[in-house]
């Protein structure tokens, strides 16, 4: 039997937000805790015995996979297309023991800010869509980004450690003309590659 927060009963949970695009595992069971007004942590760990939240990127345990597929709805296969586990074997996180993830501040300005699987390869350091340099770091602190350890305080686009808004983080616009597509070309190439 599937234990859950003591707020949520029923099969569905009240608030079940679709995933977007590319999104991280992470990322996307950090948005849904935050979702029911919950420190994510203490939420994961009573709904599916998770208390390491970004271990699920690599390989996320049976009793979340059941958690997500029967009280939100998502498919199994979903789920994996989520993770970065594929990556892991080619060497191509930026890197692996700190789990640094870069961001867009474009990206983090949509409708629903959230954080990319793409962001976590180290060879990826071009938004596609908006033609500006990833960033790793916070723009005000420098520290490296950890949604994580984020506070319900803060927005999920803030920075854990100063909650610097990072949607207002300097960006730098690539003027390369045809290079710059050939760059996101590429990116995006590859990572379809490994994908498969």
């Amino acid at each position: 039997m599937t234990r859950h927060p003591p707020f949520l009963t029923g099969a569905m949970w009240p608030v079940h937000p679709a995933p977007q695009p590319d999104e991280l595992l992470s990322s996307y069971v950090i948005r849904i805790a935050r979702a029911h007004r919950a420190r994510p942590r203490p939420f994961w760990k009573a709904a599916a015995g998770v208390s390491r939240l970004l271990e699920v990127d690599f390989e996320p345990p049976p009793s979340l996979i059941a958690v997500l597929v029967d009280h939100v709805g998502i498919d199994p296969g979903r789920i994996q297309q989520m993770t970065i586990d594929g990556f892991v074997k080619f060497g191509l996180l930026r890197d692996e023991d700190s789990r640094t993830i870069a961001f867009c501040p474009q990206c983090l300005k949509s409708d629903i800010p959230y954080y990319r699987r793409s962001w976590c390869l180290e060879f990826y350091t071009v938004c596609a869509k908006h033609g500006t340099a990833l960033r790793t770091i916070c723009g005000q602190c420098r520290a490296w980004i950890r949604f994580e350890r984020l506070s319900l305080d803060n927005a999920f686009t803030a920075c854990h450690k100063c909650g610097f808004d990072l949607r207002g983080a300097p960006t730098e616009a690539f003027h390369m003309g045809n290079r710059l597509q050939s760059v996101i070309a590429h990116q995006d190439r590859f990572t379809r590659l490994l994908q498969n």
